[in-house]
């Protein structure tokens, strides 16, 4: 077993996550698409890849399920953090649209209503907020942090099977917000984030 890492903060956080963005690039540039992945962090040099079913993903109540024996499990192995790779929706906030999202109060307000009541990418968009893009989702969780990638991809060509890769978000608790935190799934943090699909 590789020796334990003292000290597991978020540089190593977005290291690990950074690495396993790489991969996933390569996957889903290859062959069109890529499986979710859950893995457990026992030190900066091992992982545990924990191994489900799929269409777990797909369901809240499978998906709530899931998480607590991930979680039970990185209690138990006294774990540094649980990774999450996943395909998913995501809005896409110009630079411009974070700026007044930020400095100007009202729309602010107006945005926290529509984030926290929406159900969906597509609700948010529809009310004027953002873009609504595919992305590789990649969430690095420890007991006390938070770092989230998104990896924002489209699909071209005549049957959409070329990948162009676009912006990259990287986002972590130790910043002021997360910019779009309702797509993180919750192994430490409590449950109940409106989530995007």
């Amino acid at each position: 077993m590789a020796s334990m890492a003292l000290n597991y903060g978020i540089a190593e956080m977005k290291a690990a996550g950074m690495l396993l963005l790489r991969r996933m690039m390569n996957t889903l540039a290859r062959k069109g698409d890529f499986d979710p992945a859950i893995f457990i962090v026992l030190s900066r040099d091992e992982m545990i890849d924990v191994q489900f079913d799929y269409d777990c993903m797909n369901s809240e109540a499978k998906k709530e399920v899931l998480f607590a024996k991930v979680r039970e499990e990185a209690r138990r192995q006294n774990a540094k953090a649980v990774i999450v790779v996943c395909d998913a929706w995501t809005v896409y906030y110009t630079e411009e649209e974070k700026t007044r999202i930020r400095e100007d109060l009202e729309y602010q307000q107006r945005y926290e209503q529509i984030a926290l009541r929406a159900g969906s990418c597509a609700e948010i968009e529809a009310a004027g907020f953002g873009r609504k893009v595919e992305c590789i989702s990649i969430t690095v969780q420890s007991p006390t942090d938070v770092v989230l990638i998104q990896q924002i991809y489209e699909r071209a060509g005549a049957e959409k099977r070329s990948i162009l890769f676009t912006h990259r978000v990287v986002e972590d608790s130790g910043q002021e917000r997360l910019w779009y935190a309702t797509g993180r799934m919750a192994v430490w943090n409590t449950p109940g984030e409106n989530r995007c699909s």
